[in-house]
């Protein structure tokens, strides 16, 4: 990212008590204050960006353990404790072997690549295009969330798969519902995940459960949208990988009975 790269650190509600704790303490060793100890991180953070192509962080859902697993770090939290401040949907069909689909939208509507055009209309956007069988999409459905949260300093990118998006959007619809909630950029939400396994067949995932936070300060909305709106330019540079969906949102265990299973049931 470029032109925006200086402007994407925001927090929640400012910093934790922990990280303000530590900030005092290190700016007294240093024989500052603490503005300026804050300054100095900031304009150090602001020239790291400075130097590399930003991606936002990303995070994926363990089928296995119920946990949110951070890709750049390997940590595992149970919980979130969020703004969702920007999201889409997206798709992407991937040939086997590939990390980089080869058709793909940002949008949901209009894939690029190979074969490209109009989603609705695409044939791997059909029931039964799966290559493995049964009744799947070859073609991938995913939802993409941008959020902040009080732990840390810049947006991070969490995509759902297909097993997750009807929990997401029935949330939406939920929040978007209510008089003074118009948007996820006006309060927090609690994601936590919860178990679905068929024993019978052997697959075992996880399912995102949104839960309503409480509300936000007006002012801390009013720059939430000025985030936003630096994401939904971002966003068209962050193209879809494996991350975002593959193995890691199921967990097989076995294999199917019979390669002749119908896969309706299963949880592409």
């Amino acid at each position: 990212m470029d032109s925006t790269s200086n402007t994407l650190a925001v927090k929640v509600n400012g910093q934790g008590s922990g990280a303000a704790d530590a900030l005092i303490i290190a700016a007294r060793e240093a024989g500052l204050t603490e503005a300026q100890m804050r300054q100095i991180i900031e304009e150090e953070r602001r020239q790291a960006l400075a130097g590399i192509d930003y991606r936002p962080p990303r995070v994926s859902i363990e089928p296995r353990t119920q946990q949110f697993s951070f890709l750049a770090t390997g940590e595992l939290r149970k919980e979130l404790d969020v703004v969702v401040v920007f999201s889409h949907k997206a798709r992407g069909y991937w040939e086997e072997g590939n990390k980089v689909p080869v058709c793909s939208s940002l949008d949901g509507k209009h894939g690029t690549g190979n074969p490209g055009g109009a989603c609705i209309a695409c044939p791997l956007n059909q029931f039964e295009s799966d290559p493995k069988g049964g009744r799947g999409k070859a073609c991938k459905e995913m939802r993409r969330l941008y959020f902040v949260s009080d732990e840390d300093v810049l947006p991070q990118l969490l995509t759902l798969p297909p097993t997750s998006i009807t929990a997401w959007d029935e949330y939406v619809a939920g929040v978007v519902g209510q008089q003074d909630t118009p948007s996820t950029i006006f309060l927090r939400t609690r994601l936590s995940l919860e178990k679905q396994e068929d024993k019978a067949r052997g697959y075992t995932w996880s399912v995102l459960k949104p839960a309503q936070g409480e509300k936000l300060p007006i002012p801390q909305v009013l720059k939430l949208r000025e985030l936003r709106m630096q994401l939904e330019i971002a966003a068209a540079k962050f193209g879809i990988e494996a991350e975002d969906y593959g193995v890691e949102a199921i967990d097989v265990q076995t294999a199917p009975a019979s390669a002749e299973d119908d896969e309706e049931d299963l949880p592409f």
